[in-house]
């Protein structure tokens, strides 16, 4: 197999403002399905703040873990309703299915490579001293791996948002 260089690969123009163009449209146009799909997940956001305040030590990594469950009950019932239209309308109160399974498993995972960068910011706020350019280096390495592993594999929502995952490896 050999790497294809950037210089043959066909230009592609994007269509960048009417793809932003149909995103407001399909959000702004299904106002109740966002907020009925918003719902549930907002009030969990409350309740995770409740009792994880920020102030409060050591609580980065579980508010993070938490957090990632909410966004992913909203992701999901949002995605298919985007995709799939009026049959996946969303309901206020989340299906427990297979693929609320999948979702939530692979945003577990993708929270993972962000969750090193986390820790040792946690430490360094812990101590309160001025982080030295080691520090701080290592902190805006850790960050862009995990940023780049989650944009990287994040295309995998959609296909378990349609219940295909042998397309998995498409992703």
């Amino acid at each position: 197999m050999t790497a294809v260089g950037v210089a043959s690969l066909p230009r592609v123009k994007v269509p960048i403002w009417r793809t932003a163009k149909a995103a407001y449209r399909g959000t702004f146009g299904n106002l109740g399905a966002l907020v009925t799909a918003a719902t549930v997940p907002f009030a969990l956001s409350l309740l995770i703040d409740l009792a994880l305040p920020e102030q409060q030590g050591g609580t980065g990594f579980p508010r993070l873990l938490l957090s990632s469950l909410v966004v992913a009950l909203f992701e999901l019932a949002w995605l298919r309703h985007l995709l799939l239209g009026r049959e996946a309308r969303p309901h206020l109160v989340p299906r427990l299915d297979r693929r609320l399974g999948s979702f939530v498993g692979y945003s577990l995972l993708l929270t993972l490579p962000v969750a090193p960068a986390l820790f040792v910011q946690t430490v360094l706020e812990e101590t309160s001293q001025a982080a030295p350019i080691l520090f701080a280096a290592l902190l805006v390495i850790l960050y862009s791996v995990g940023s780049y592993l989650s944009a990287r594999f994040s295309f995998v929502f959609l296909w378990i948002a349609l219940a295909a995952p042998e397309r998995l490896g498409a992703s």
